[in-house]
């Protein structure tokens, strides 16, 4: 049986990744309407492999900046919210969970925050890992630059442009234990 994706997320950016999942062998389900994504779930006769939440296109037409802020929050981020709460139901166990960080809208008047906006999509994703931790699985969050393959690799729960973790043993065989230590310390790089 072939592993499935469900995508949810604007339709040009659904059009962008569906190629690189399906070439990486995941059926694609698209959903490209928040109000559509009920229904394509129920099209799925299996739990969904891995879950891609694309950003979508949020028009902002509020006159003052806090009309404009409390828009994006609204049907941005609390969007992807609810809808990753509906989908969890129709996650198959050990299913991949991608969250994409959306662009700006190019209308938006606001001062950007992209902080802040980064630290809500990791607060769902920390719910989302609570939420599937005894059904296993990973939680990815990517830059809105992510390339579509990059996604894709994610979806199928691997770590994008990581390298195998090299024999520090053998990069240093005769140098004594403490020396060796803080060099392979050096190496290390915390991930944000």
């Amino acid at each position: 049986m072939a592993k499935s994706a469900l995508v949810t997320g604007s339709t040009d950016r659904i059009a962008l990744v569906r190629s690189a999942l399906e070439e990486a062998g995941l059926e694609v389900f698209a959903a490209d309407d928040p109000g559509k994504v009920a229904e394509t779930c129920w099209a799925s006769q299996e739990g969904f492999d891995a879950y891609v939440q694309l950003p979508t296109n949020i028009p902002t037409n509020a006159t003052s900046l806090v009309g404009q802020i409390g828009i994006l929050i609204e049907k941005g981020i609390l969007g992807r919210f609810r809808e990753a709460e509906l989908v969890l139901a129709y996650l198959a166990p050990g299913a991949h969970v991608v969250l994409v960080a959306g662009n700006l809208p190019a209308d938006l008047s606001a001062p950007d925050d992209h902080e802040a906006r980064m630290a809500l999509l990791r607060v769902l994703s920390h719910a989302l890992r609570a939420e599937r931790a005894p059904a296993g699985g990973r939680v990815s969050v990517l830059a809105a630059g992510a390339a579509p393959e990059e996604i894709a690799c994610a979806a199928l729960g691997e770590q994008p442009g990581k390298q195998a973790v090299p024999d520090f043993a053998a990069l240093w065989p005769d140098m004594p234990y403490d020396e060796w230590r803080l060099r392979v310390m050096d190496l290390s790089v915390l991930e944000s």
